[in-house]
């Protein structure tokens, strides 16, 4: 299964609240902090269609969006689909 890629600055509260329902519904993810790493930043901020908050949340390389289109996706079901889908 391909994890999730969470890309953030440090811990933030978004962050622990979104890993805590990735570990509930059993979906392994890749924390990607920027701290030490600005390049991957720019890059990776560029692949989420202009959205400059951090975490952003990648699957598959497509783009979730940040904490609260991860919410929408696990509360509306999508996101259960598309990690079905990948295995």
């Amino acid at each position: 299964m391909t994890a999730v890629e969470i890309h953030t600055i440090r811990r933030r509260q978004y962050v622990s609240v979104a890993t805590a329902l990735l570990k509930r519904r059993g979906i392994p993810y890749k924390e990607i902090d920027f701290v030490g790493h600005w390049e991957r930043r720019d890059t990776v901020l560029g692949q989420a269609g202009g959205q400059i908050t951090v975490p952003q949340f990648f699957y598959a390389n497509i783009h979730i969006g940040g904490h609260r289109h991860l919410e929408a996706l696990d509360n509306s079901g999508e996101l259960g689909k598309m990690i079905a889908s990948q295995v």
